[in-house]
């Protein structure tokens, strides 16, 4: 058994030799407790276990090695963060970062790039979260200001969502929230007036929206021969596969069709196509007879 007093004897090496070989005994028992901090966490996800996890691996000689399992996660979730656009996108890479913290929960840049991930999902609770617990890392003096700011941030915003999430006029009625892609099947026309001297075919042709295989296709109907196309074709456009918000998520039918953002109105009666052709984005909008 090694004591204190033959730590002290070979104490004349300490500036030779890690801490851990200096009394084994002692970096092995912070070592099986760090360990069983982390089991604790990565059974309980407590604020308890987060910080004992932290503690435990700021008393040992070195910082513990970050699993490569967890890098590649973190990896990935870097590599997405900055293209993400959609609430599907900032999804995927907050469940990559929240990986890479579960495999890792002291590793202090996968728990600040989650908290900055939560953010632009709107998930400003969970940030305020991981920022906390960030703060229980050693930081400088100056680091610890900015991040203790940034949480008054997110608690700010976080305020002004539930204020509007609790306003009448963003609640929707129950007939609204029961609405699906079904619900927009029909014949759709241009909405009038508009200009007919920048768009002088849009009243030769309309669009019939239907159910098929799970999707709403959207189809091209010609009323009336113009250019080449003959009454009565029909041209599949525009194929819907959701609804996220009020914006339908799909493709157009065709590659070679420009991309198109279609919002659909509240009582789902009008939408409104918004695209760019060569020269100009462009936006019409149509009603539902």
């Amino acid at each position: 058994m090694v004591t204190g007093k033959m730590c002290r004897v070979v104490a004349f090496i300490a500036g030779f030799m890690p801490a851990a070989l200096l009394c084994p005994v002692r970096a092995r028992a912070g070592n099986d407790e760090f360990q069983k901090a982390v089991a604790d966490y990565q059974r309980t996800q407590s604020d308890e276990a987060v910080r004992k996890v932290i503690q435990c691996a700021a008393a040992m000689p070195e910082s513990p090695p970050v699993p490569e399992e967890a890098r590649k996660h973190y990896v990935k979730g870097s590599a997405l963060f900055p293209e993400a656009k959609s609430g599907e996108d900032y999804a995927q890479v907050v469940s990559e970062f929240k990986e890479a913290v579960h495999l890792a929960p002291w590793w202090p840049e996968a728990r600040t790039h989650l908290a900055l991930a939560l953010e632009s999902s709107g998930d400003y609770a969970s940030a305020i979260d991981n920022l906390n617990h960030y703060l229980l890392f050693r930081l400088p003096v100056p680091e610890a200001r900015a991040v203790q700011d940034k949480i008054y941030v997110l608690e700010a915003k976080q305020e002004k969502a539930s204020r509007i999430k609790a306003s009448p006029a963003t609640q929707a009625r129950p007939e609204e929230a029961k609405k699906g892609l079904g619900d927009l099947a029909g014949n759709w026309y241009r909405k009038k007036p508009y200009d007919r001297h920048a768009f002088p075919y849009d009243d030769r042709f309309h669009y019939r929206a239907e159910m098929r295989d799970g999707s709403l296709r959207i189809i091209e109907v010609t009323d009336e021969t113009y250019w080449g196309r003959q009454k009565g074709t029909e041209k599949e456009w525009f194929i819907a596969s959701g609804l996220e918000g009020h914006q339908l998520i799909g493709k157009p039918a065709a590659a070679a069709e420009s991309d198109v953002l279609i919002t659909v109105s509240g009582d789902f009666n009008e939408w409104t196509f918004a695209f760019r052709d060569q020269y100009q984005k462009i936006s019409k909008t149509y009603i539902r007879k």
